[in-house]
Formats: C-alpha cells, sequence, structure tokens
C-alpha cells in the first residue's frame, strides 16, 4: 500500500517535470502545441476525432471542466490560437527564419566559453517573439519594446534553465544566459535591429487576424461544447501571456468593466478587433444563454454537423440538442489566407457553393442569431448554405426554441 501511494503522489510530478517541464523546453518544431496536459507525440487531430472525443465527453462526463488557461499555462490561449496559424504557412514561417536568422547573426554574443543562442533556442525566441507581441506596440516605440523585452527577458531564462541543455536552476550558466539576454535585448532595439522588427512586425500582421478568429473559435467552441467553461483571469480579452510570472501579473478589471458599456454592434467590435472587446462580447452572450438554459449546455445531446462543397474542408460545426431547444455553432478552420485583416470577416470565396447538412428534426425550425444585432428570426433547409449562416462575424451561434 504504501508503494502504491508513493507511486501515485510521484508519477504525476515526474510526468510533469520531464514531459511540459524539459521537453516542452527542447521541442520547438511548433510551441503552440508544448503546453500543459498536451501529448507531444500528437501533434494535432482530425474534425471526426474532435467529434468522437466531444461525443464520450457527453456521455461519459459531461460536467468536466473546460480550461483553456490556467495559472500554470505555458503560453496564453491566445498566443497559442496565433502561433498554430504558423502551421498553415509552413513555407512562409520558414521563409521568415532564415531571413531573421540571416539578420540577426551578427548580434550574437560569446561570453568567456559560451556563445548563444544556440539555433533552438533562437527559433524558440522567434516564435514566442510572434506569438506574443501585442497588437498595439509599435515598432519605434521605445518604451513599449522595453516593457515587452522585460517580459521576454522572464520567460527566455524560464525557458533556458528548464531545458536544461546550457543552463539550470541547480547550476546556472550565467554566461550563456547573459549572450541570450544581450541577443534578445539586440533584436527589440531599433537602433540596432530596424530592419528585423519591420520584418517581424509584418509577419505578425500577416498572422494575427487569423489567429483572432482561431482565439474566437476556441473560446466559442469552450463555451459550448460538452462541459463547464472555466475563465482564467484576465482573459475575456486576447491573452498573449506568457508562462509565470507573466501569466499572473494585475488584471484591469476596470476597463474590462468598462469595454461591456461601450457600444456592441458587430461592425463596431469588427472594426475595433485588436481592442479584445470582440471576444469579451462573445463571452458575455454565451455565458448569458447558458445562465438562462442551463439544461441544454449541460445536459445537450451533442450531434457533429457535414458540409458539402468545394470548402467543406475549412469548416467544423455541431448541434447542441435539449428536448425541443437547439444551438447550431459553426466556425471556420485553416482560414489563414481567406480572412479580411482589418474586419476579421471571411472573402466570399470560402462560403461560396458551401452547405451544411442539417439533422432530421431540425428543418424548417425558426431560427435567431446569438451574436448578431438582428433580431429576426429566420430558416434552414435540409441543406443550408453557409452564406446565411455566416455574415458579419467569422462564426456563427444560432438558436432555436
Amino acid at each position: 500500500l504504501r508503494a502504491i501511494a508513493r507511486f501515485q503522489q510521484l508519477s504525476s510530478p515526474v510526468a510533469a517535470k520531464s514531459v511540459e517541464d524539459t521537453a516542452f523546453y527542447r521541442h520547438g518544431r511548433l510551441l503552440s502545441r508544448n503546453e500543459v496536459g498536451a501529448d507531444p507525440a500528437q501533434f494535432a487531430t482530425t474534425a471526426r476525432d474532435f467529434h468522437a472525443l466531444c461525443i464520450d465527453r457527453r456521455r461519459r462526463y459531461p460536467h468536466a471542466l473546460l480550461a483553456t488557461a490556467t495559472h500554470d499555462h505555458k503560453r496564453g490561449e491566445d498566443l497559442r490560437a496565433r502561433l498554430a496559424v504558423v502551421s498553415e504557412l509552413p513555407e512562409e514561417w520558414s521563409a521568415a527564419v532564415d531571413r531573421w536568422g540571416s539578420l540577426n547573426a551578427g548580434l550574437k554574443f560569446a561570453v568567456a566559453d559560451a556563445q548563444g543562442p544556440d539555433a533552438t533556442d533562437e527559433l524558440m525566441l522567434y516564435q514566442t517573439l510572434v506569438g506574443a507581441w501585442p497588437l498595439d506596440l509599435r515598432i519605434d516605440d521605445r518604451t513599449g519594446l522595453a516593457a515587452f523585452r522585460e517580459r521576454l527577458a522572464g520567460w527566455q531564462q524560464k525557458a533556458i534553465r528548464e531545458a536544461k541543455r546550457h543552463s539550470g536552476w541547480i547550476e546556472p550558466n550565467a554566461d550563456y544566459e547573459a549572450c541570450c539576454a544581450a541577443f534578445l535585448a539586440a533584436l527589440l532595439d531599433h537602433g540596432r535591429s530596424a530592419e528585423f522588427l519591420a520584418d517581424l512586425r509584418g509577419f505578425v500582421d500577416r498572422i494575427a487576424p487569423a489567429g483572432a478568429v482561431n482565439g474566437l473559435v476556441q473560446t466559442l467552441i469552450k463555451l459550448s461544447a460538452p462541459g463547464v467553461p472555466d475563465f482564467y483571469q484576465g482573459t475575456e480579452f486576447w491573452d498573449l501571456s506568457l508562462v509565470d510570472p507573466d501569466n499572473r501579473r494585475p488584471v484591469d478589471y476596470t476597463a474590462r468593466g468598462a469595454a461591456l458599456a461601450l457600444p456592441s454592434a458587430a461592425a463596431e467590435l469588427l472594426q475595433h478587433w485588436p481592442d479584445g472587446r470582440i471576444k469579451q462580447q462573445l463571452i458575455a452572450r454565451l455565458l448569458a444563454l447558458r445562465a438562462a438554459d442551463s439544461a441544454l449546455f449541460a445536459d445537450g445531446d451533442y450531434l457533429p454537423l457535414r458540409f458539402h462543397g468545394p470548402q467543406a474542408g475549412h469548416w467544423f460545426g455541431y448541434v447542441r440538442q435539449y428536448g425541443g431547444r437547439a444551438l447550431l455553432v459553426v466556425v471556420p478552420r485553416f482560414a489563414a489566407k481567406r480572412i479580411q485583416p482589418s474586419s476579421l470577416r471571411l472573402d466570399a470565396e470560402l462560403l461560396e457553393a458551401t452547405s451544411l447538412r442539417l439533422p432530421r428534426g431540425l428543418v424548417g425550425r425558426s431560427w435567431q442569431q446569438v451574436l448578431g444585432g438582428d433580431s429576426k428570426c429566420f430558416g434552414l433547409a435540409a441543406n443550408a448554405s453557409l452564406s446565411s449562416l455566416i455574415a458579419d462575424w467569422p462564426i456563427s451561434v444560432a438558436f432555436t426554441g
């Protein structure tokens, strides 16, 4: 019994230290996958498998927690959503990393017998810069860059020590850490790295809109799939935080409270999407719906949707159904090349000639958009066109009672 107890007490911490606090700081293929609870051997999953997981969750533990951010996450939920876009643009990403490596080769430092960062730490740093770059940070903003550098320096030191390749908590390699810190400072010095910063910011601008849509999709699924959604402090706005202590910074609740009182029309939210209010409104509206019909979300069936047409692979959706009520959820996938950066709207090509097969029993019902400002009801045919569902928002949630 003592051996069993010790095994149970120690196996989880050993797994956490070996995988999350060592392997995840060495394996830099795509940092959005290096998260607490993730399996590094599983790089992705399919829509079919995800549906199967949701169905199984609905059957076995429908009231379990759904969390996308905690006090212990390695990277904020919207940082991961932005970095995931890189997997859609592998050629562009590879070319960007090659350019940055060439541009910054002369900025690497040598201290005593150490020189750094090495190729692995440099690649992880570029991913972190791209993922965590604040949407309102200009490349000539010295104060903003200094604050960003301070946040990244904390992450960098922890990442190097957790990896235990060149340094560690028990025996820190001060020389290697100093080389890496000096490299980071040089990268974020506009006077020394103007060309790199302009290129970096251009890449961020390239993927940030798709990352924002990914963030909205992730939030909507957490709010509507089987389970109980949990929201970590401050994640009502975009969460581009890094590992602790960065993800434990004070939260401006006054700003978040004031934002709820601002205009929430779709056009307004989409035009100003970088401020995060569009995510906050999504959360507020779905939580209100959950409060009004808790049984639908707690015990409703989960029915996968099927899509048809040339762009069918770019869509994912399901229905939650309980009694005579139903919630229809439709979201885009792999939309990096089909999003209008200024408004997050989807290109018409993604909607045209694409339809969803509505489950039997829901055809001809009267539906109402949860996210749209239009209170008018609408009907859906057995093969409903996506253009009838996706209008202003890049995602759709419809309710029928």
